[in-house]
């Protein structure tokens, strides 16, 4: 896997990969019905936007592609001063029920239980975490996954992170 996708913040994806070889079920596809990967995720959200909690950005790159046999990730890496302030956009699919219960494992662990705080008003159902190394919003919407990270400093807080989290949300197909 690539170094941009596992710095993204995506520790969890060890997880994903464990479940992966161990195999997941008892999901339905409600959450997540299979999808077709996107072909890019920087078009979701502008560069003079993510600007708000990153200024200087870099405007977005393309930044990881993933396709494992369940499910897919596609990502972009807004950076800033030398790549040492960056926000992450992922977006996830599933291609079958397997991968949909990866993602709503996924979705039900990001964060960790103490640093969890509902969101409402992004997506069908969303979460935000700061874990001190990072900060971070996970939404369920239109059949995604859509992550969005940021280490930052000062770290952005929720009321900042939702709004582009609902900008990317309102562009999915």
């Amino acid at each position: 896997m690539s170094m941009d996708w596992w710095s993204s913040g995506r520790a969890a994806s060890l997880v994903v990969a464990v479940m992966l070889g161990f195999g997941a079920s008892a999901c339905s596809e409600e959450d997540f019905p299979p999808k077709e990967p996107l072909a890019a995720v920087c078009p979701l959200l502008k560069g003079e936007e993510v600007a708000a909690v990153l200024p200087n950005n870099d405007g977005g790159s393309e930044s990881g592609q993933e396709n494992l046999p369940s499910l897919w990730v596609r990502s972009c890496s807004y950076v800033a001063w030398g790549e040492l302030q960056a926000v992450h956009l992922a977006i996830d699919g599933a291609l079958n029920d397997d991968g949909a219960d990866l993602l709503k494992d996924w979705y039900d662990s990001m964060g960790g239980s103490e640093n969890r705080e509902e969101i409402s008003g992004v997506g069908d159902e969303a979460v935000f975490w700061d874990d001190s190394l990072e900060v971070g919003m996970i939404a369920k919407a239109n059949g995604y996954l859509v992550i969005l990270t940021a280490t930052v400093e000062p770290p952005p807080t929720k009321t900042a992170l939702a709004p582009l989290a609902s900008k990317a949300i309102s562009r999915l197909p």
